[in-house]
């Protein structure tokens, strides 16, 4: 979905995977691929290692997608590029893992 700044765009798709099988996450452009990765799989339900690798990110990721599409065929996931964010400092960064890790996480 693309539009002028200012449409609701974002919420709209905020909104819908509140209310549908999606998983919604806000990109940063500081993200790395395995960044990334981690926030995806902790939103699809996954605990992964603090310090897996890229690799492994991928395949809990793509293997827990395949979970999700078979059990709800209409299944996405959402990445909203609203713009420049800055990322949380490392320790905050770390500290909500650690807390990701400990507690689980919600879809």
């Amino acid at each position: 979905m693309s539009g002028d700044v200012g449409y609701g765009k974002s919420e709209t798709c905020e909104w819908y995977a509140a209310q549908n099988p999606t998983v919604f996450l806000r990109a940063m452009e500081e993200w790395t691929p395995s960044w990334m990765l981690e926030e995806m799989a902790f939103e699809l339900g996954l605990k992964p290692r603090h310090n897996a690798r890229t690799k492994e990110l991928v395949r809990m990721v793509a293997e827990q997608i395949q979970v999700k599409l078979e059990q709800h065929p209409e299944f996405m996931i959402i990445i909203d590029e609203a713009g420049p964010r800055r990322p949380p400092p490392a320790a905050d960064r770390d500290a909500a893992r650690h807390r990701r890790h400990h507690e689980g996480a919600q879809m």
